[in-house]
């Protein structure tokens, strides 16, 4: 007995649904205030776009770390692009900080290489690392 089917199967349009993966809105208003508007690698063009120091991976992450203040800078294009095509440079200078180690304790290059600093989680520069308890 053999089975035939009267019409084809028809494939059907699979929906993927957007998520938003960047960081809130809360923590946009602090790197604007942290930045006043200028990028923080070469202080002297508008930043325009927010960096990821922690890298969020080809299809995105859902680890909350990436999105908070430590893990961001906010960027012209010139130096986003600079940064995203110079990684070991990028490693070097704190632009960008391994998925593994934690983007608070690691210090940056910031000001057009004029001081190193800690990003803290309260949306601030910081002096020192931040402590962790024991």
């Amino acid at each position: 007995m053999s089975l035939q089917r009267s019409a084809p199967l028809k494939r059907t349009a699979m929906r993927r649904r957007w998520r938003d993966t960047g960081p809130s809105d809360e923590t946009k208003a602090l790197l604007d205030v942290r930045s006043r508007g200028r990028c923080e690698l070469c202080v002297s063009a508008t930043a325009t776009q927010t960096h990821h120091r922690s890298p969020r991976g080809m299809g995105s992450t859902r680890d909350p770390k990436v999105n908070l203040p430590s893990s961001l800078l906010r960027l012209c294009s010139a130096c986003h692009t600079y940064v995203e095509g110079h990684r070991a440079e990028a490693l070097i200078a704190g632009w960008l900080v391994s998925r593994y180690s934690d983007p608070a304790r690691t210090a940056v290059l910031l000001g057009n290489a004029s001081f190193w600093t800690y990003l803290g989680a309260d949306g601030r520069y910081h002096d020192n690392p931040p402590v962790v308890a024991a």
